[in-house]
């Protein structure tokens, strides 16, 4: 389980009932990254090998585009992300999918 700004993303591979507890969506662990995803599946975002969060929008060729900014936005979560929480819960996440 991974939280960011006390919005909770589930494993994809692991069903959840959750939603009433704060669950937004799932992640997928990958090998480099991992990729945030909504209710219905659809990328929205990825934590990068480097610790940093990006926003995913899929462009009309099929291919991924990634920018700087928060995910959450895409899912109409509008409250105030400081950066330094940011950074904790980055830094938990990658700690765990290193385990």
């Amino acid at each position: 389980m991974i939280r960011l700004n006390g919005n909770i993303f589930s494993d994809i591979n692991i069903p959840s009932f959750a939603q009433e507890m704060g669950l937004v969506g799932y992640y997928r662990a990958n090998r480099k990254s991992i990729t945030l995803m909504d209710m219905t599946g659809e990328k929205i975002g990825v934590i990068n090998q480097h610790g940093v969060l990006c926003s995913a929008s899929k462009l009309d060729n099929g291919k991924w585009w990634y920018s700087y900014m928060n995910p959450l936005f895409k899912l109409g979560i509008m409250d105030e992300y400081p950066y330094s929480q940011q950074c904790k819960d980055i830094e938990n996440a990658m700690r765990m999918m290193k385990q």
